[in-house]
């Protein structure tokens, strides 16, 4: 895209390359989660046993509809309106509850949610304002089991028999 605008002034240079954003909408009191939220995919094992086997059942079916959505005209119980939607997960003690949410608005690093999505099987969660949402999680590692090249070592200061 190029952009032409009054430099009369010469206070940008010509020819080089800039990083523009637009303000198109702006939004107040709205709830955010950070991109990574909606990108985040749990491992069976970290779903709450409760919503596990629905929640795999209903990805099974959903994943088999776009397979067959590939080869041909759009099925009709599928989204009308798939990237306006997404999942974000809630933290239940160890584990974590799936919430669809229609999403709206982002600045790139948050998105905007309009509305959580009820299903009628209740697989689905809400999303009351202050749930801990999870972005992404963390391995535990020990200093004694660390393989990793750039970490300073501890030396014990004994020496080796």
């Amino acid at each position: 895209m190029e952009i032409t605008f009054d430099n009369s002034k010469y206070k940008l240079m010509p020819y080089l390359t800039a990083n523009i954003l637009f303000e198109v909408d702006q939004r107040h009191d709205v709830q955010l989660v950070p991109n990574s939220a909606l990108r985040w995919q749990p491992s069976p094992a970290q779903i709450a046993a409760d919503v596990r086997k629905p929640y795999m059942q209903a990805l099974q079916v959903k994943q088999a509809l776009q397979g067959k959505a590939a080869g041909g005209a759009p099925q009709a119980n599928e989204d009308k309106d798939p990237q306006h939607r997404g999942t974000v997960w809630v933290q239940d003690g160890q584990f974590v509850r799936p919430v669809k949410v229609k999403i709206g608005l982002s600045d790139g690093s948050n998105t905007e949610i309009v509305s959580v999505i009820k299903d009628k099987d209740g697989v689905f969660g809400d999303l009351p304002d202050g749930s801990v949402v999870v972005t992404g999680t963390q391995a535990k590692t020990s200093n004694d089991d660390t393989n990793n090249p750039f970490q300073t070592k501890m030396f014990s200061g004994q020496k080796k028999q």
